[in-house]
């Protein structure tokens, strides 16, 4: 069983083949009053139903990962910030990420959802239940 710190030890180059990958928008965590409403470029890689995220495409850790396999995909709302969607977890912490277009927000989303439905599909293929939850707008 791998732990989360051994799972950022992987590099941008060992994840080959991503099911997508291109600059995004991280929100940060709102604990402190003055990095509130901060946002930080990141390099984000998506390899099954794991989301990784880098400061540079060399990066031999990752700064962030998350098994998004019980994460639904959402909308994020009104944001001074175009182009918002966020990752929304029932127990845990909600993700928000902001693409430069309307094009590379799409693109992430439907990568993320069908991710998600591959994920959910290979680990219960009778299960219909999560199908329809995982996209909310």
């Amino acid at each position: 069983m791998s732990t989360a710190l051994s799972r950022r030890r992987v590099s941008c180059r060992e994840l080959s083949q991503p099911d997508c990958n291109s600059w995004l928008w991280k929100k940060r965590k709102e604990s402190n009053v003055f990095l509130a409403q901060k946002w930080q470029r990141f390099w984000f890689v998506l390899k099954g139903p794991c989301l990784y995220w880098y400061i540079s495409q060399q990066d031999e850790k990752a700064e962030g990962f998350v098994n998004m396999s019980s994460y639904s995909i959402e909308s994020a709302g009104e944001h001074k910030r175009k182009y918002v969607f966020k990752m929304c977890h029932q127990r845990f912490h909600n993700f928000f990420f902001a693409a430069d277009n309307v094009s590379d927000m799409s693109k992430w989303i439907n990568c993320l959802i069908t991710a998600l439905q591959k994920h959910r599909k290979n680990t219960d293929p009778d299960s219909e239940e999560g199908r329809n939850s995982l996209l909310t707008f």
